[in-house]
């Protein structure tokens, strides 16, 4: 017979949960309340025996699970009855959703000072897992591509047509609307604001206020949330940082910018450790790199969709080795 898993309790003084922890831990959270498989509840508890830090984020979710319950009497229920009846309308999800987030969850990534973008995937109108990419197509015509792990809310109204980015990253194609109304594109630093174009904004950290854009047909305009008078014209070919209060030009544009559309990860003598934390985006778990390693050049394009495919072809040009304590803890390190 199989024995039990075993999880310990955690000292509460423990260093700091990386944020991509407290992101692994929410997502976690979701899944395990969407009727999940026992492959699901199984894979939850290698990654949860796989680093200490995986078990004191968990522990501290259930702690956290515990105390809204005593005030709500129904934080299972709400949970379960919102996530396993998608064909409930967004908004009524949302705002059960946002019951367990405003009701003490908020306290989980409060923690370490911020609000961590995970808190707001679970309240948005669409999201993706790690790994996974959605098309949505937008009522005036136009479309979203959702890259892994990002989060957006749509809010067009009969005066302008918004899309907020909670986390993460998207690709927008603009359509002309028959009704005149603007678009805008809103972020943490600032609204963005296009002309007849297709662009890319990525909101990879919410610890810094650096917002990337890259525009590939047309033009946008960027106005920082702190200098609304203020604006800067981005054209097709560009990028630019937006910050609260600036836009920073960048004199040489970042290779690939786009190539995750096409299911790629294109590298040209891009760091290793720069690579790897960008791997680590599409996939479950923690991936890290040997520091030792991390100025190794990489060069090539590589599918996204199977990373570790990606990570063995990087064995095979590289003087590196892949080590995995489980498959949910991979360790690229020098070959020995």
């Amino acid at each position: 017979m199989r024995k039990p898993p075993i999880f310990r309790r955690v000292r509460p003084d423990a260093a700091q949960i990386p944020p991509e922890v407290i992101a692994a831990a929410a997502d976690w959270l979701v899944r395990l309340r969407e009727a999940p498989s026992p492959a699901d509840v199984e894979a939850c508890t290698l990654w949860r025996q796989s680093h200490p830090h995986h078990e004191l984020a968990w522990q501290r979710m259930a702690a956290l699970g515990e105390q809204i319950h005593d005030r709500t009497a129904s934080f299972g229920q709400l949970a379960g009855h919102a996530l396993r009846h998608p064909q409930l309308g967004r908004p009524s999800r949302r705002q059960a959703l946002k019951v367990l987030a405003t009701g003490g969850l908020v306290g989980l990534v409060a923690w370490q000072g911020y609000v961590h973008p995970a808190r707001r995937r679970w309240v948005a109108d669409y999201r993706t897992r790690p790994g996974e990419q959605r098309r949505i197509a937008l009522a005036d015509g136009g479309e979203l591509l959702l890259n892994t792990a990002s989060a957006v809310d749509i809010r067009y109204s009969g005066d302008q047509r918004l899309v907020v980015l909670q986390a993460g990253e998207v690709m927008i194609r603009t359509a002309p609307d028959r009704q005149n109304r603007p678009f805008v594109l809103q972020t943490r630093a600032g609204a963005i604001t296009p002309v007849g174009t297709r662009f890319i904004v990525r909101d990879m950290d919410a610890r810094t206020p650096v917002i990337a854009v890259s525009v590939q047909e047309g033009a946008v305009e960027l106005h920082p949330v702190d200098a609304p008078a203020s604006h800067t014209r981005v054209e097709a070919g560009q990028q630019a940082q937006l910050t609260f209060d600036s836009v920073e030009m960048l004199d040489a544009p970042i290779a690939g910018a786009d190539s995750w559309t096409r299911g790629m990860l294109v590298a040209d003598q891009m760091p290793l450790g720069e690579f790897i934390a960008e791997l680590g985006r599409y996939r479950s778990g923690v991936l890290r790199c040997q520091p030792e390693l991390a100025h190794l050049p990489v060069t090539g394009a590589f599918p996204l969709a199977d990373t570790d495919r990606t990570l063995a072809m990087l064995a095979e040009v590289l003087p590196i080795e892949i080590r995995r304590t489980t498959d949910w803890w991979v360790r690229v390190a020098a070959k020995t």
